[in-house]
């Protein structure tokens, strides 16, 4: 167990968050054929194999808000109070999971309200989920305002309603992105959606078969699926007016998938036969194409070595991870207690001890410095590790009282002691 476990957590969560959109599309009235082979392309989506495979949360988050969704459209019948209840619980846990979860829980809020139409004892309903969602949500933003005085953290609150956030991780035109330019931006211009060096983080599946919707339309099923995509529109006008990143978006994409998938499946059915083997062929192009660009952000060189028996672990991750061999020198000097600070690094993972290593992130060497300025100047620092862009800008503007002993250095990243200056010292050196 231990840290294999903790490991298959995310792939666990990636897993049944794919059979979460299957069961909601079924919901929705999609063929069985349509959600198998619609699962397996959003599971090839370039940025969702990458970011089902990494510790990241929004797997979990989505998980959940589809599970909403999906309660949603089962609350018929009889039992239509408990699936409505459930679908509750399932938007509180998406909360506890990340701040993120309001691009959804708009367009799900306003589908819980029209169908508490159909429910009775409207107010005992009404206080029952509030309460449900206060104590299953609550929990950790009371823990976060007990330690920080700010719920959010390091969020803020204002960041729901701002089209641009108050941070330097990306260059602001990065985050303002029209709503006409999305769709071409998420699916053919991807390094301002999503972090990697793909152009095609979505892959080409929707702008490939977008015009069957204008041809073909469902009739079964379709006030279920008209509900999906109202929570599809919502989301979209909403996530797109504040951080239009791809991977805040797994849900509506993964549906619309799904539903376009199925649209497929029905041309394949009434075309003359000799359509169908080119648009399978398309199909299979597209998926060749995102596996491709998957293999980009999750295999590498290194890791090809490792798995034929010709470096070791530690070698890999000396190969593979940049500031790896700057943390192995921190390793060598650290003692127990000691701060570290960390300027355009973001793996303290491979820290000593992670709580005492702080990242920090910013857009340019000036803003690094200014950064790094403020946060040594309280003197808890022991060690300073920074990028080599930043490196010589924060170094000039260290606070005066602050000598930098440079401990390691490489073409990557540098590792610095801080000890207070003796009367007379220089600054840094």
């Amino acid at each position: 167990a231990g840290q294999a476990a903790a490991q298959l957590i995310q792939p666990l969560c990636f897993a049944l968050m794919l059979g979460a959109l299957g069961w909601t599309a079924a919901r929705a009235g999609a063929s069985p054929v349509a959600r198998l082979s619609g699962v397996l392309t959003v599971a090839a989506l370039p940025f969702l194999a990458w970011t089902g495979g990494v510790a990241k949360n929004d797997i979990p988050m989505a998980l959940f808000q589809t599970l909403t969704l999906g309660c949603i459209l089962a609350a018929t019948g009889e039992r239509r109070t408990h699936w409505l209840r459930l679908a509750v619980f399932f938007l509180a846990a998406s909360f506890s999971v990340k701040a993120t979860a309001m691009f959804g829980a708009v367009p799900l809020a306003l589908l819980l309200l029209w169908r508490l139409r159909d429910v009775e004892r409207k107010p005992r309903e009404v206080l029952l989920w509030t309460a449900t969602f206060a104590l299953v949500a609550g929990v950790w933003p009371l823990r976060t305002y007990l330690l920080t005085g700010n719920p959010l953290y390091p969020a803020e609150i204002s960041w729901a309603v701002e089209s641009l956030r108050p941070n330097a991780m990306r260059p602001a035109e990065w985050r303002s992105i029209p709503y006409w330019k999305i769709p071409w931006t998420i699916h053919f211009d991807g390094t301002q959606a999503f972090e990697s060096p793909s152009a095609n983080p979505a892959g080409f599946f929707l702008w490939l078969f977008a015009p069957l919707w204008l041809v073909l339309r469902r009739r079964e099923g379709s006030r279920a699926e008209a509900l999906c995509l109202v929570f599809a529109w919502v989301y979209f006008f909403y996530w797109g007016s504040v951080w239009p990143v791809v991977r805040y978006a797994i849900v509506p994409l993964g549906l619309l998938m799904i539903f376009t998938m199925d649209r497929l499946v029905t041309a394949t059915a009434l075309l003359p036969r000799g359509w169908r083997p080119v648009l399978v062929t398309i199909t299979a192009l597209n998926g060749v194409a995102c596996l491709l660009s998957a293999m980009i952000f999750s295999v590498n060189a290194p890791q090809l070595a490792l798995f034929a028996g010709r470096i070791g672990e530690q070698e890999y991750l000396r190969r593979a991870i940049l500031p790896y061999p700057a943390l192995e020198h921190l390793a060598q000097n650290w003692r127990p207690g000691d701060w570290t600070l960390g300027v355009g690094v973001t793996a303290a993972a491979y820290a000593p001890d992670p709580a005492k290593f702080d990242c920090e992130r910013t857009a340019d060497a000036v803003a690094s410095a200014a950064l790094a300025h403020d946060l040594l100047a309280g003197g808890q620092y022991r060690f300073l590790m920074t990028s080599r862009p930043a490196g010589d800008a924060v170094l000039r503007d260290l606070p005066p009282h602050l000598v930098a002993q440079e401990l390691y250095a490489d073409a990557h990243y540098a590792l610095y002691s801080l000890e207070r200056a003796a009367a007379g010292t220089a600054p840094h050196r």
